[in-house]
């Protein structure tokens, strides 16, 4: 196993391990859609797609707590062309499009700081890990796997339902800082609607 993916494994159990010897950690459940486009790479085109994941929050005082996610996302871009038809006496070029699609687990490590006490409009900012585990070339899965990392930010809203339940809805922006994509030497940046569910148990 590479050296990388094999510090990444650890990494993930220690902090998980580590969140779940606390006491009054916060578990959650996510999901949403995000739209993703490349920042070195004009041609191409932005598209939406969705995420899924999980979440554990340690509690420092009222206002700040550390955060942490593990999420499977689905990237996608795109990229619009027009071709010859082979037995068009016209020479007639019809559009097409190609779908670039990177399949990721994310990590999220992130601060957040709650701006008032109910019902609270918060700010999650901090950085992210995420590791490429499949990608695909239109319908053609390309032998492509890669570490990434960048910068996250966000803003959201929690809904109390009672002591131990609350509905979260958040946008965040994952700026990605290294070059290592599907397309090559391009870097991804996200935008993403998310929902979830906090818990205590």
């Amino acid at each position: 196993m590479p050296l990388k993916k094999t510090l990444f494994i650890v990494l993930i159990s220690l902090l998980t391990s580590s969140i779940y010897a606390q006491k009054k950690i916060i578990f959650g459940v996510n999901t949403g859609i995000n739209y993703t486009s490349t920042l070195d790479a004009e041609l191409y085109n932005s598209e939406f797609s969705y995420l899924i994941g999980s979440s554990f929050e340690y509690p420092i005082n009222n206002r700040f707590s550390l955060k942490l996610e593990l999420n499977y996302e689905r990237k996608k871009t795109s990229l619009d062309y027009n071709f010859a038809l082979v037995n068009d006496p016209e020479n007639f070029s019809s559009p097409s499009k190609s779908i670039f699609t990177n399949n990721q687990l994310t990590l999220p490590l992130l601060i957040k700081y709650k701006l008032n006490d109910i019902n609270p409009f918060f700010i999650n900012a901090g950085t992210f890990f995420s590791y490429t585990i499949s990608s695909f070339f239109n319908d053609t899965k390309t032998n492509f796997n890669a570490f990434n990392f960048g910068f996250s930010l966000g803003i959201g809203k929690e809904i109390v339902l009672n002591k131990k339940n609350n509905l979260i809805v958040e946008i965040r922006n994952n700026l990605q800082l290294t070059e290592k994509t599907v397309i090559n030497s391009s870097r991804l940046n996200t935008l993403s609607l998310t929902i979830g569910w906090n818990f205590t148990l």
